[in-house]
């Protein structure tokens, strides 16, 4: 199964990632890795959020560093 589309948002100095939540979104846990191709991927710890059928995570954007971020289900 694809991913559904992840979206990419600057706001008040955090990254705010979010996708669709209904059909596709639901179930998916958004993950980063420091270098590609990544030996290991790692969930990011922020809490998940809904808000209008979007799934959410903020994360601040100071530590965020120089990651690439993907979604899995």
């Amino acid at each position: 199964m694809l991913s559904p589309p992840l979206r990419l948002d600057l706001g008040g100095g955090n990254l705010i990632f979010s996708w669709p939540e209904a059909a596709q979104g639901r179930g998916f846990v958004l993950e980063s890795t420091t270098g590609l191709p990544a030996g290991s991927w790692t969930p990011v710890g922020a809490p998940l959020t809904v808000v209008d059928s979007r799934c959410f995570v903020t994360v601040p954007a100071t530590s965020a560093g120089n990651k690439f971020y993907r979604l899995r289900q």
